[in-house]
């Protein structure tokens, strides 16, 4: 009996370690959620990979406009290796 009982109790300790952990677990989560929205006006993660696959594409299509400003300058003015 005796057994058991300890086996019983082991368990419960457990279960609640492991309860503790789930709700650890989801208070992160939340955590995280409200700074989501509270940054990026986004309700849900799959919000979040959208804003961010557009922000990649922003970023990619800013990045050429740059290179290619930066291009037409220096063709037109030189790159800067004659100045002293």
């Amino acid at each position: 009996m005796p057994d058991n009982l300890q086996r019983f109790l082991n368990l419960k300790n457990d279960v609640e370690m492991a309860q503790q952990k789930a709700d650890k677990a989801t208070g992160a989560l939340e955590q995280l959620l409200t700074k989501l929205k509270e940054d990026f006006d986004c309700d849900s993660l799959r919000e979040a990979k959208t804003l961010l696959k557009k922000l990649k594409h922003e970023e990619e299509s800013s990045g050429k406009k740059f290179e290619a400003a930066m291009q037409k300058f220096e063709d037109e003015w030189g790159n800067g290796d004659d100045i002293e």
